[in-house]
């Protein structure tokens, strides 16, 4: 109905200007980059161990500084926690960094500080 016809358009215009990002907590942690000034991301970004196949799919990439960023949804604590936590040891071995955010940690300004510091890193 026109409900569904309004939050589409909202959807719209929050992705605007990146690739489509996997969920609506994906497009909100999008947002939550833009408002910290971290450069756009590589949406949906798969990452290769071998060359004929991903290892993984970051939902957020910034290849260049292999840095990849995936926003869990509580499904990720129960069955999948293993092959996510296997997976994310791979992408280690493989120089990346993979992080993770929960959809209640974008409310968090010192996530975001720390997360924005693998970009610019703060020197003591």
């Amino acid at each position: 109905g026109h409900e569904g016809i309004d939050r589409l358009h909202r959807l719209v215009q929050l992705r605007r200007g990146t690739e489509a990002t996997g969920s609506i907590v994906e497009t909100q942690v999008l947002q939550v980059l833009r408002k910290a000034g971290i450069e756009a991301p590589f949406t949906q970004y798969p990452i290769f161990k071998y060359p004929d196949r991903p290892l993984c799919l970051a939902d957020f990439a910034w290849p260049r500084l292999k840095i990849a960023l995936f926003s869990d949804s509580n499904y990720h604590l129960g069955k999948r926690a293993r092959l996510d936590a296997t997976q994310r040891l791979e992408l280690i071995k493989l120089g990346w960094k993979p992080t993770v955010v929960f959809k209640k940690m974008l409310e968090d300004r010192k996530w975001i500080s720390a997360f924005a510091e693998l970009f610019h890193p703060v020197i003591p």
